[in-house]
């Protein structure tokens, strides 16, 4: 599950910034 971890994140953080964008609008 560590090993995935930084995927996770990574993957979150992705998500996050293009939802950020998306109501920015």
């Amino acid at each position: 599950m560590l090993r995935v971890l930084p995927y996770l994140v990574a993957v979150w953080v992705f998500l996050a910034g293009c939802y950020g964008l998306a109501t920015s609008r």
